[in-house]
């Protein structure tokens, strides 16, 4: 409340029209998706039909399925955007795989950089939030699980994690020489 009380002031001063636009990476970008979730449920944050905008690059999934359809509503009810920006080999968009029987899921627009040079973005919209398919997914590309089915992995004498927290410099997440 403390910080969406602050955010109205800024806002405020700035005259009516002006709109909320949260911003994060890594874990920034999953605090970024909650508050942003908060603010669009916030009256102030968007009358005069203004929609609360929020940009995540490499972000780690932020809530539960049910977070993910409550959020599904608020981007329906023209309250909320989201734009997910991601890395094709980047790790920490796969997480977190859930906890405690609470399966996790992404929000809004992926717009997702390939490893290849040229190639354009792929640009894709959550529309699907069921569990069974979150949870299909978060196996199939769970990093952790690649690791166990190929064990020989483990033992790489230069596994080297290239995830960025500049957010300029992503490469590939893993190399092995």
């Amino acid at each position: 409340d403390e910080i969406a009380d602050k955010a109205f002031e800024f806002g405020r001063d700035l005259g009516d029209d002006c709109v909320l636009q949260v911003n994060g990476h890594s874990l920034g970008g999953a605090l970024a998706t909650l508050f942003a979730f908060f603010a669009s449920a916030d009256g102030r944050f968007t009358k005069h039909n203004n929609k609360v905008r929020v940009f995540t690059f490499c972000a780690p999934r932020a809530g539960s399925t049910c977070f993910a359809g409550a959020f599904q509503r608020q981007e329906k009810a023209e309250k909320l955007s989201h734009i997910r920006v991601v890395n094709k080999m980047d790790v920490v968009p796969l997480g977190p795989l859930g906890s405690y029987g609470q399966i996790f899921a992404h929000t809004g627009h992926k717009v997702e950089f390939s490893e290849e040079k040229y190639a354009p973005p792929a640009i894709t919209y959550v529309e699907n939030v069921e569990w069974w398919k979150n949870w299909e997914a978060s196996f199939s590309h769970n990093l952790f699980l690649h690791l166990l089915r190929q064990p020989s992995l483990l033992f790489s004498k230069n596994l080297v994690e290239a995830h960025s927290h500049d957010g300029v410099k992503n490469q590939n997440f893993l190399k092995w020489h």
